[in-house]
């Protein structure tokens, strides 16, 4: 005879247990960068076990690949927003316009690397490490915002709006790694990061040292 209180078999959720395996690596990478994180702690902390990890991710490497995935993709997320707003309606017609252009985009991935702490940690990590493991993930490959922001930047060198050196991409690159790099160092200090003063800093000291002083800005 059936027993018909018995309980009803749990049914596993694959996308449920990925998704909670990642925010816990990611969190133990933030805290420990690879060399220092510990795959028994990440499946002990997500409740899942190693075999179940190694079966997902193949090996830590792996499963660090996919952490770097993930803030890839929220950073792209951002940058989109940004990107669909400056190409509809602010387009730079200007260098005084560019300028507004590159303080307000230094702006965004401020409020980026404060929204999400824990990935600018791990990118903390990947830099004193020469991004060797963002590279090896093919990670460093530019995306669809990202190719949207480098041919502004590649029209305001065309227009005379930015200096000629660097390139565009390396220029494009310094409206994310100086901000990176400051707040850092202000966490190094044990200073608070989400400071309005502290942004408007940034992003005029960016924006003025990329900008040519034209268009009677």
């Amino acid at each position: 005879m059936t027993n018909q209180l018995s309980r009803p078999r749990r049914t596993r959720n694959a996308a449920r247990t990925t998704a909670q395996i990642l925010e816990t690596a990611q969190t133990e990478f933030a805290k420990s960068g690879f060399s220092g994180a510990r795959v028994d702690r990440i499946a002990l902390d997500s409740g899942t076990n190693k075999a179940l990890l190694f079966q997902r991710f193949d090996d830590k490497a792996g499963l660090y690949a996919a952490v770097l995935e993930r803030v890839r993709q929220d950073a792209s997320a951002t940058r989109a927003t940004f990107v669909a707003r400056v190409t509809s309606t602010d387009k730079p017609r200007s260098s005084a316009q560019f300028h507004e252009l590159v303080r307000r985009l230094v702006e965004v991935n401020i409020a980026f690397l404060v929204q999400h702490p824990k990935a600018a940690a791990i990118l903390h990590w990947e830099r004193a490490s020469g991004w060797v493991a963002f590279r090896q993930a093919a990670l460093d490959s530019i995306d669809e915002p990202g190719s949207t922001l480098l041919a502004l930047f590649e029209d305001a060198a065309e227009h005379g709006w930015i200096r000629s050196t660097p390139s565009p991409a390396v220029q494009l690159a310094m409206t994310f790694d100086v901000p990176h790099t400051h707040f850092a160092s202000l966490s190094r200090h044990g200073s608070p990061v989400a400071q309005t003063a502290e942004w408007e800093f940034v992003s005029g000291f960016v924006a003025d040292g990329l900008v040519e002083q034209g268009d009677a800005r």
